[in-house]
């Protein structure tokens, strides 16, 4: 049997993305989210989140535009975002945040 291997990242460099919201999965145990972009170059950006993280910009607009406050709601829909790249000082880990959010 042939697999198709998905080429996932945590990181994506500065600049504009379109993607489709494949999946949002939560985690009850810590409160965090794993929300999983498809990219148009057909990689899966995952993006880790606190819960609470959804409820503030930029996320808030989505759930606005599309009046829900259900998760499951977003899955399928397309989106632009706008990467903004830092590195953590004790580590020089680089985090990819999203800083625009929205439908299109």
């Amino acid at each position: 049997m042939e697999i198709k291997i998905l080429d996932e990242v945590l990181n994506l460099k500065n600049g504009e993305y379109k993607a489709v919201i494949e999946n949002i999965i939560g985690f009850k145990n810590n409160n965090k989210v794993l929300v999983k972009f498809k990219l148009e170059d057909e990689r899966i950006f995952n993006k880790f989140y606190q819960t609470e993280e959804l409820t503030r910009y930029p996320w808030s607009n989505l759930f606005k535009a599309l009046n829900t406050n259900n998760t499951d709601d977003l899955i399928g829909k397309s989106v632009q975002f706008e990467i903004l790249n830092n590195a953590s000082k004790k580590t020089d880990y680089v985090f990819s945040n999203i800083k625009k959010l929205k439908l299109v």
